[in-house]
C-alpha cells in the first residue's frame, strides 16, 4: 500500500498574517521561515491525525482488494473518488464505473463501498494493481477547516518558532506535541477498529 500526493493544497489553513500576528512578529525578516514552519505544522498535524485539512488530491495504491464490501481509505474527510483503476499484467488498466461503488467520505475511517453482489474487479499486476484517485480535505478555504485544528496549528507554529533547537524524538517515535495542541486535535483523530 502506498499513498501518493498528486496535488498539494493551494493555500494553508492559516495565513502568514495570522501566524505572524499569533507570534507577534511585525517585520518581514522571517517570513520565509514562518512559511516553512506553517507547512511543517500542517503536514505534521495531518499526518498524525490521518486527515487532510485543505483540499488536495491523492492516489492510494493497493496490491489487492480487501475481503468484504468496504475498503477503508487512508485520509479523512474524502470529498470525492476521482477514478478507480485496476491494472492488467501489461500495465494497461480498466477504469471501474462509478456506479460500481459508493463513497462514505465522512466515515471514520472513510470507505469505498462496493455496490451490488459482484466481486471487485481483480488486478492482474502483482504490485500496486489498484489505484484509487481521490480528493480529500474539509474544503478549499481556510474557514472550511475546523477552528480547533487551525488554533492547534497556530500553537504548534508558535512552539516550533520559539523552540528551534534540535529535539530527540525517541528514535523515530514521532514529534512530541505540546499538551494544548494534543487536547485540541484529539477529537479529530481517525479511530481505527
Amino acid at each position: 500500500m502506498a499513498l501518493v500526493l498528486l496535488s498539494p493544497p493551494v493555500q494553508e489553513p492559516v495565513t502568514l498574517a495570522d501566524a505572524k500576528q499569533h507570534l507577534r512578529v511585525d517585520t518581514t525578516d522571517e517570513d520565509a521561515l514562518i512559511s516553512r514552519v506553517m507547512i511543517g505544522a500542517r503536514s505534521e498535524l495531518e499526518r498524525g491525525l490521518g486527515r487532510a485539512f485543505i483540499t488536495q488530491s491523492w492516489t492510494y495504491l493497493l496490491d489487492a482488494w480487501p475481503t468484504g464490501y468496504a475498503l477503508p481509505l487512508p485520509l479523512s474527510p474524502v470529498q470525492s473518488i476521482d477514478a478507480v483503476r485496476v491494472y492488467a499484467l501489461d500495465d494497461s488498466f480498466s477504469v471501474m464505473p462509478a456506479a460500481g461503488y459508493l463513497l462514505d467520505g465522512l466515515g471514520s475511517p472513510p470507505r469505498l463501498i462496493r455496490r451490488g453482489t459482484l466481486p471487485w474487479i481483480a488486478p492482474q499486476r502483482p504490485g500496486n494493481g489498484i489505484a484509487i484517485d481521490f480528493t480529500a480535505g474539509y474544503g478549499s478555504q481556510p474557514t472550511d477547516v475546523p477552528a480547533a485544528l487551525r488554533i492547534a496549528m497556530l500553537l504548534l507554529i508558535s512552539h516550533w518558532y520559539e523552540n528551534r533547537q534540535l529535539a530527540d524524538t525517541g528514535g523515530g517515535a514521532g514529534v512530541t506535541l505540546p499538551p494544548m495542541v494534543r487536547d485540541l486535535i484529539d477529537p479529530y483523530r481517525v479511530r481505527r477498529l
